[in-house]
């Protein structure tokens, strides 16, 4: 079976947390929703090209933030989910299965609203709203990369650098490396009688 996309995942993680108002660990819902769509033991070892994460489990996590934006899941804490009262609500207000329309509203009519905003200033401003599904399915990866440089680039204090640079402050701060000295002998050419060579 091939894994399903993010937007599959969606109902099933909201029955999910339905049922369990209190909240939940991710993992334990990643382990309910796989089972609740049938993954199998193969399905759940695919690894995205990375080799970072189970797709599956990186798809429910789109789902989760998919049902953040609209407003109906929160994340108290790291790693814990919690569905909102409006989730609640939704949930009961909605028989299964979900319309294709109410799960394509879901996974797409709230990309722009922001999750978390930031305490030491303005965050960002209209000018720099995510572009609709539509308008990036329709763009090239170059226009994708060029929009994603122009939004990092808008964001105050936000410096992008390269991977040289990275690779280079990384060694210099001995963050995310490990160090090692190593001793390298030099003849010492007093040591030597000179009439002798």
């Amino acid at each position: 079976m091939a894994i399903p996309t993010y937007d599959r995942f969606i109902e099933p993680l909201l029955r999910f947390l339905a049922s369990k108002p209190e909240g939940i660990a991710a993992n334990a819902a990643y382990a309910h929703v796989a089972e609740a769509l049938g993954l199998s033991a193969e399905d759940k070892q695919e690894s995205l090209p990375s080799g970072t994460q189970p797709i599956y489990k990186n798809r429910i996590g789109w789902a989760h933030d998919r049902l953040k934006r609209a407003g109906l899941s929160s994340s108290p804490r790291r790693g814990f989910w919690k569905i909102t009262a409006d989730g609640i609500r939704f949930a009961e207000t909605n028989p299964e299965p979900f319309a294709d329309s109410l799960v394509d509203q879901l996974a797409t009519g709230f990309l722009n609203v922001k999750l978390r905003e930031r305490s030491d200033g303005p965050i960002l401003g209209q000018e720099n709203v995510v572009p609709a599904p539509n308008e990036i399915s329709k763009s090239s990866p170059e226009e994708r990369l060029e929009h994603a440089l122009e939004f990092a680039r808008s964001v105050e204090g936000m410096v992008l650098i390269d991977g040289a640079r990275l690779a280079g402050l990384m060694i210099d701060f001995e963050l995310g490396v490990s160090s090692k000295s190593i001793k390298i002998p030099k003849l010492d050419s007093d040591y030597f009688d000179e009439s002798l060579v």
